[in-house]
């Protein structure tokens, strides 16, 4: 029986690893990329086009921010 579970065990902490390993690049360049954008944007711009401050949000800044996410998971 603990075999078993500790095959199992194993198992999973192996799965962990390799997710770990598969979504590090993915995770490193979206940094890399909110840093650029960070540092290349002015924050009176961002502030403007997506609502920043503003107790409501308004219908174009969920918009543009629709915009910009939909095409991320692809």
């Amino acid at each position: 029986m603990t075999d078993t579970f500790l095959t199992h065990l194993f198992g999973w902490f192996s799965s962990c690893l390799e997710l770990t390993a598969r979504a590090a690049p993915y995770l490193l360049i979206g940094l890399l990329g909110a840093g650029l954008l960070q540092a290349l944007l002015p924050q009176d711009l961002v502030n403007r086009l997506l609502g920043g401050g503003k107790k409501g949000r308004s219908a174009r800044a969920v918009f543009i921010a629709s915009f910009i996410g939909a095409p991320l998971p692809l």
